[in-house]
């Protein structure tokens, strides 16, 4: 449970915010993953990996991902460091894909105005197929955790 949180309220860390600085997605996808807190259209969590119009889609040749944690140096009221914990980052087709995690962020950390962390992911395809990679990046429960997610193709991924 989310310490401070009022009930039907969301608590978002207003501030953090995630960059994507190499996936290859399409042009029309944003490279704001999360502001403010909160997931940005394309990078929200799906049922099943789609290569659907306005979803973030990885396609097989980029074999690394590189995202930027940072805290804005705007006035929120809040601090500007915040702790986050080590970030939680899986696919449920692991039959397609394993991931592995690292930068300076894969132990968690503290991100801060003046320094940013990194989370890098590594893609490594078992077979041809879209895979749905699921990124959680939580605040040791003082805020929402800030999640998003992506399809990763493999291969022709199964097209």
């Amino acid at each position: 449970m989310v310490v401070g949180c009022p009930v039907g309220i969301p608590n978002y860390r207003k501030g953090f915010d995630v960059y994507d600085a190499s996936t290859g997605i399409k042009e029309d996808i944003s490279k704001v993953v999360i502001k403010d807190g909160e997931v940005m259209p394309g990078w929200t969590d799906e049922d099943s990996p789609s290569k659907a119009s306005g979803r973030a889609v990885v396609p097989g040749g980029v074999k690394q991902a590189l995202f930027y944690l940072m805290i804005s140096d705007e006035d929120t009221g809040l601090s500007k460091k915040q702790m986050i914990d080590e970030p939680d980052v899986f696919t449920d087709e692991t039959d397609v894909l394993t991931v592995t995690v690292g930068g300076t962020s894969s132990r968690g950390g503290v991100v801060t105005a003046d320094e940013m962390l990194t989370l890098e992911l590594d893609f490594h395809c078992r077979k041809d197929g879209l895979a749905n990679v699921h990124v959680e990046i939580s605040f040791s429960n003082q805020f929402y955790p800030a999640d998003y997610a992506f399809t990763y193709q493999c291969g022709n991924g199964g097209w």
